[in-house]
């Protein structure tokens, strides 16, 4: 991301003590100019060495290209102020960005192929395409929930949150690429909107884990209280939404939804209810850890491995996962009270053969499940 501060006015800010020095910074107040950020892409040749016989690779020829003309964001989106989140789709030839005003009460979600980033000279070709856009009377909270799956026969398809209700809530969007006639460098395709979760309770800004082979997603929440950060997981499978492009609604048709017409929420709880809990999970879906602590508990960390099993065909859900306890440990460290710390624990864990007999799997539900101190 290339960031020009130029226009920016320089504010005098009197430093703290006697003297009467100052420091100054580049601040935009409200309705001076802001700073101007513009992607670019780098693209370099990988050397063989560094010329001296030390071995080391070295980058050259780098080949800076970007968005030029009409195709510069600021062209396209006259009212984007800011780009506050930018990746690269999985396939690796095309990046998104959210773009997002200065009251920040309007965003866009855009999906921008390699083709339109050009160097001098070069020729750009290819159309940038509105996957998402949310609006607020108030403010736009940005997150960093967000999962891409690599395209498929020119369809994106991603989960996203919106507070378009009022709580944070995931949908699961497909969009075509390109697939308008409408001329200009911008396609504004229909898509389809499907709301994951909901209800009067919000998906707290973390990260995202996507089980694509069983269609799984999990998630942290305050489902069963606000008070509490829980694991959860539900489904996104549903129909092929990109079955077909002539079913897609027109673009307007995604937002708003009253909450009134919200689906009903099939979430699940994995983590233990009285807990409020941080979670890392590994890349398949298998195993996480959950930092657990109450007011009346002191933390302790859990390794947890996920054993799904298949509901009947009755049940509403077509899965319904379950939560068994790999490896339990007390996680805090406290030097004046002579608890053991994390790393120590989970040492402790690995290695005394007296916790090994609390390896086997036990349920979750309906009893504690930390190791005793040994």
């Amino acid at each position: 991301m290339e960031v020009d501060e130029g226009a920016v006015e320089m504010v005098s800010i009197a430093r703290a003590g006697l003297d009467d020095k100052v420091d100054r910074y580049r601040y935009p107040r409200p309705g001076r100019p802001n700073a101007r950020s513009e992607p670019c892409v780098a693209t370099f040749r990988g050397g063989g060495g560094d010329g001296g016989g030390g071995g080391a690779g070295l980058l050259r020829d780098p080949v800076v290209r970007r968005l030029r003309g009409e195709l510069q964001v600021r062209a396209l989106f006259p009212w984007a102020e800011y780009i506050p989140r930018i990746g690269w789709m999985p396939d690796g030839k095309s990046v998104w960005m959210q773009l997002l005003d200065r009251p920040q009460q309007r965003y866009v979600l855009i999906h921008v192929p390699l083709t339109l980033f050009t160097a001098e000279g070069e020729s750009a070709f290819g159309r940038v395409t509105v996957l998402f856009e949310d609006t607020s009377d108030y403010w736009i909270n940005v997150t960093d929930i967000s999962y891409f799956f690599k395209p498929q026969n020119g369809v994106a398809e991603f989960i996203w949150s919106s507070e378009r209700t009022g709580y944070r809530h995931l949908y699961y969007v497909v969009c075509p690429l390109e697939s308008d006639d409408t001329p200009g460098p911008l396609a504004f395709p229909g898509r389809r909107v499907r709301q994951i979760t909901s209800g009067p309770w919000q998906v707290v800004d973390n990260s995202i884990w996507v089980d694509e082979g069983k269609q799984l997603v999990y998630f942290i929440g305050k489902k069963d209280n606000p008070l509490e950060n829980h694991l959860y997981v539900t489904s996104y499978a549903t129909t092929d939404l990109a079955a077909a492009a002539t079913e897609f609604a027109p673009a307007e048709s995604d937002y708003p939804t009253p909450a009134a017409s919200e689906p009903p929420d099939r979430s699940q709880l994995l983590t233990e209810p009285g807990f409020s809990h941080s979670i890392r999970m590994d890349a398949s879906s298998r195993f996480f850890v959950a930092t657990s602590s109450s007011v009346e508990s002191r933390p302790r960390s859990t390794l947890f491995r996920i054993a799904l099993h298949h509901a009947s065909p009755a049940a509403e859900s077509p899965r319904a996962p379950t939560v068994s306890t790999s490896v339990s440990t007390t996680a805090t460290s406290n030097a004046r009270t002579g608890e053991r710390s994390p790393a120590r624990a989970a040492a402790a864990a690995a290695t005394s053969p007296s916790l090994q007999q609390y390896q086997q799997p036990v349920s979750l539900r309906g009893r504690k499940h930390s190791l005793q101190d040994a």
